[in-house]
Order: C-alpha cells, then structure tokens, then sequence
C-alpha cells in the first residue's frame, strides 16, 4: 500500500457580491457612523486650531539671472572673456603652465610633421633639417638647477646613476628631432613665420607651412588647456581671482582670495566691489511649477487614519534638553513636516540668480505673494545659506542672490608631478619646505628618495689630533628649503612677521654655494642660473602646526558638451604635523680622526 498515493482534495469557495439595492449614491458618500464622536476627536487633538489656508496647487516664480563676464588675475588688470559653454570655470582658475618632459616635448615635434605631411608630400626634409637648427634641445643631463642624480631603476649596481643609462640614446634622439615645444611658442608669438622661413622660399612653401602650423598651434590648445591669467598666489600658496557679473544696474566684483584647488563653490567668493553700468537691464523670467511636499523616510501621515511607515522609530530619540538641534529637529519632523514644499526649477549655471517673488495659488483659488523672508539686512554672522558676503555696504551684509558655478565635480587625476610639505620646527624656529617629487625636463617626475646626493651635512674632515672637534652648524638635506620668520615691512606694532624663504649653504670645489629648490612651487623668484631676482614670502598663518601639503598634478575630464580638458593644477591640503630637521649649531663631537 506505500507504493500508492492519494492526490490532496481541493475545494474552491466563491464570493459573489450581490447588491440589494441599484442606486450606490449612499454608499459613495462613505458616512460616518457617529459623527458626534468624530468631531469629538478632533477637537481633542486641536486640530480646530489650525488655520484652513488651503494647500498650494500652482506657483509663479519670476528670477533674474546674470552671469559671469570675465574673469582676473590677482594683480586685477589682465582680464579674459569667460563663457561656460567653452571650459568650466575651475579649469580657467586652476590651469598652470604645463611642463613638458624630453619625451612630450619629441611628441610635439612628431605632431607638426604629421600635419605638414598632410598639407604637403614635399621638402619635408629641408623643413625637418631647419626646424632642428631653429629649435634645438637645450636640456643637459647633469643640469646645474637640478641638483640630484637619479638612480637607474633597471641597473643592478645601487649607486649608478640614470644619466649615465640614458646619454647614448638621449644624444640619439635630440639629433634626430627638435624642441616641439619652442617651435609652439615661437608660433604663437610670430604667427606670421617670419623667423624660419627664407626669403628665397616660394610662396607655396610658405603658405603649407602656415597652414601645417595653424592646425599644430589649435591641436595644441585643444589638446592641453594652457594658462590665460595668472592665479597662483605664491604668499598663500592658493589661487587667487577676481570674478565679473553684470546684474541688472552695475557690474558686481565676486573676489575669491583663499581657493585651495580641492573644490570650487559659492562660498569661495565674497563680492568687494560694484561698479554702475549704462546697458540695459537684465531680463527677468517667469516659471510655472506644481508644488510638492517635502517626503523624507518615517515622515507622519498627511491624512488621518492613514497607516504610517515604521522603519523609523522616534520613540528611540535620546533628546536632552540641552541639545537644542535635536529638539528642534524631532519638532520639525513630528509637527511641522507636512508645512514644507519643494518647488523645482531650473537656473542657469555661471550665474547669479535672484528670486524676485512669488505668487502661489492655493486649492481654494486665493493667490498669495510671497517675497524672501530676509528682504531686511542680515550681516554676514547671521544665519544664512548659499548667500554670498558683500563687503561693499555697511556691516558687511550678505547678498541673497544664489551663486551657481559651472565647474566640474569629478576628474581623473595623475600622479604628483611636483609634491611639498612644509611644517614648522620649533627647536629652530622655522618653517621647512620638504620636497619629496620635482620635474626634472629630461626624466619628468623624479622622486626624491631616488636620489643619490642628498645628505646636506657639512662635514668636517680636517685631520687633527685634537679630541673634540666644533662645527658651526651640521647642516640637513638638500631636499630641505628653510623659511626664516622676518617682520613685515611697515608693521608699527614689530609683531606680525612673514616667513621668507632662506637658502642652506653647500661645499664644493669652489667653495660655498647656495642649495636652491628644484619645485616650481617654492623656486619662484629664481631663474636658471640658480640667482635669486626676487624674494619668496609666506604669510604665518598659512602654514600652521599641522602644517600643509602642496602638490601639482594633472587633471582630466569631461565638459557637458563632450569636450576633453586636460590642465596642470596645484592644490593644498592639510600636512602631517611638525617637522624636525635636526639642524644644530656650535656642536662639539668627538673626533674619530684623532690618533
């Protein structure tokens, strides 16, 4: 009987509704059963005291937008035109002079006779041969600025040096080529090609020429975004720039002084000037929006008896009363919530938008104006949000215009072509500059720690049978560049002080020189013969106990339009604590020399 089975029995029930009556006018009204009860309840829960205002169907919004016009340099006088559509505007604020290595300089160099080979099949040769006169390299290996020998990754022996792996095919490879990179800026300089080609030259020689160099000169630009301003303000170590609007009376000055490269927003400009316009006003626009209310997870119903989300569980806040945030924050979200509308639009980006008024229409058919509520004067210590400080009227109130900036928020970033900490050293009192990376213009981006030369200390081999011997001072690494705290010219009062780059002293055959920086960012002032033209000065409060890092990179990314940027950049964050440099003076060893 095990190997028999018996299928379960179902049994299907069906419920059919069957009306009694033929009119459902009754039962559509859904009445109440007790009325009386019903009112009841809702005077105990207060909700008689609240004011029927009807909620919003329709909002009228009228903005006004005025977007940016140009943008400054620090020094404020070399003003460029600026659009939104063509780069974003941290590209324009951050771009720096790229550096170009033996390799990239080779690749442009290649380029230009790729597009020359597309205008013309002929004298190509002869071009080729003048262009290697014309623009010669004029890197060396062991250049006198560039201070380290680098070691040779692929050698076996620790102490042999890059150059001396590379000096065969570096003497290979500058024959057969010239500097792409002087031929572009010669080009942009002269676009008439005066300087190479000859007088005897035909006219349709030199027309390929230019036609070839027009093409090179505009993939260049469109491949690399190359500096129009200067913005880099070395006293500070972070962009500084002045930014233009044109609202609807005068022409507004948006300043910012203090961008540290890491992200561009609205809170980075103050407004520090106004100046009256004659053109016409800006137009304003109306926009058209259904309102809807603010939704977040656990809110309470809006309607009654309506079963509500669970997943929060307010009977768990832990409020004290000394946190205010909180309370307010529970009486906001258990009380409050259902007051709240978000009304959607869209404003223009690289702009100032103000918010003239609005009119809402509610579901009773009244139409009510509504203006900002801080129409009055707030000063900038006030609390507000996305407001810009104006520094031209009293007390310096804030502008409640909405600053939007069309810059990108994503990137793709390369590895730090240039890299520098600087903290302060209390046993010394002053501030070190450590490099750890630098461009060299033959090897590129070099690292500190791959170099051979880099003890600093000055040490004193002199034979003597004396026990004890005394040095001056013991010096540090070369990869060490002092700041001495100096006062300020014209400070009264003889306390605020600059930090003012000094330089360590080395010995060689000659004698003593000065140890210059290989950066960028801290050789400002010093040209190629390692003299210094101009000092270099830091404010204090720059640099402060946790001390900062500096680097300079490359960074690449997408416009909204498809458009390619690629840009040199620096940017400054916070270091890694103080610094010890172990520099001493009047120090008396023993001597290990002594007999």
């Amino acid at each position: 009987m095990s190997n028999y089975t018996c299928q379960p029995i179902n049994y299907i029930q069906r419920l059919t509704c069957r009306p009694r009556v033929k009119e459902f006018g009754r039962v559509l009204k859904n009445e109440v059963y007790d009325p009386l009860w019903m009112l009841s309840r809702q005077w105990q829960f207060g909700e008689f005291k609240a004011d029927d205002a009807g909620s919003p169907v329709l909002v009228k919004t009228e903005i006004c937008s005025s977007p940016i016009t140009d943008t400054n340099s620090i020094d404020g006088l070399s003003g460029l035109e600026y659009s939104a559509e063509t780069e974003p505007l941290n590209t324009r604020i951050e771009a720096l002079e790229i550096r170009f290595d033996l390799r990239s300089r080779i690749a442009l160099a290649r380029q230009f006779m790729k597009l020359y080979a597309i205008e013309s099949s002929e004298g190509k040769t002869q071009l080729f041969e003048q262009l290697k006169v014309l623009f010669p390299f004029a890197v060396r290996l062991d250049d006198g600025s560039y201070r380290y020998e680098i070691k040779n990754p692929n050698s076996k022996h620790e102490k042999e040096s890059f150059s001396a792996a590379v000096a065969l095919s570096l003497k290979i490879v500058t024959r057969k080529s010239f500097d792409g990179k002087k031929f572009y800026d010669a080009a942009k300089q002269d676009p008439d090609l005066e300087f190479m080609t000859p007088n005897a030259a035909t006219d349709t020689y030199r027309r390929e020429i230019k036609r070839a160099t027009e093409k090179f000169v505009m993939w260049v630009e469109q491949t690399y975004t190359l500096p129009k301003s200067d913005t880099w303000n070395n006293s500070r170590m972070e962009y500084s720039t002045k930014q233009l609007i044109e609202d609807e009376s005068s022409i507004i000055v948006l300043n910012s002084e203090e961008y540290d490269g890491n992200h561009l927003d609205w809170h980075n400009f103050d407004i520090t000037g106004r100046q009256q316009k004659n053109t016409a006003k800006n137009p304003t626009t109306i926009i058209t929006t259904i309102p809807d209310r603010v939704a977040y997870t656990g809110m309470p119903a809006k309607r009654w008896w309506e079963m509500e989300d669970g997943s929060v569980n307010f009977c768990n806040l832990k409020t004290d009363l000394t946190n205010t945030a909180k309370v307010l924050l529970t009486e906001f979200a258990l009380m409050f919530s259902n007051d709240w509308f978000n009304i959607p639009f869209d404003i223009a980006s690289g702009a100032v938008t103000e918010v003239k008024g609005m009119v809402v229409t509610d579901v009773f058919g009244d139409k009510t104006m509504i203006r900002s509520a801080l129409d009055k004067k707030v000063p900038w210590y006030g609390w507000t949000m996305f407001s810009l400080r104006d520094q031209t009227v009293e007390d310096d109130y804030c502008d409640q215009r909405m600053l939007v900036l069309p810059v990108t928020h994503r990137y793709q970033e390369s590895a730090p072509i240039e890299e520098v900490y600087m903290g302060r050293d209390e046993m010394t009192n002053m501030v070190w500059g450590v490099e750890k990376t630098f461009f060299h213009p033959v090897y590129g981006k070099v690292s500190v720690e791959d170099s051979l030369n880099l003890d600093g200390h000055l040490n004193s081999d002199i034979l003597s049978d004396a026990p004890l011997t005394y040095d001056l001072f013991n010096g540090v690494a070369k990869n060490w560049i002092p700041f001495a705290p100096v006062r300020l010219d014209g400070d009264s009062n003889f306390r605020e002080i600059i930090l003012q780059r000094a330089a360590m002293p080395q010995l060689d055959g000659s004698g003593y020189t000065h140890i210059r920086p290989n950066t960028q960012l801290l050789r400002a002032g010093i040209d190629d013969t390692n003299n210094q033209q101009k000092k270099l000065s830091i404010y204090e409060e720059e640099v402060p106990r946790s001390g900062i890092k500096i680097t300079s990179c490359l960074r690449m990314t997408r416009w909204y339009n498809g458009k390619r940027i690629l840009w040199c950049s620096n940017k400054k964050k916070v270091g890694r604590g103080e610094s010890a440099s172990s520099l001493e003076f009047d120090k008396i060893t023993e001597n290990k020399l002594a007999t």
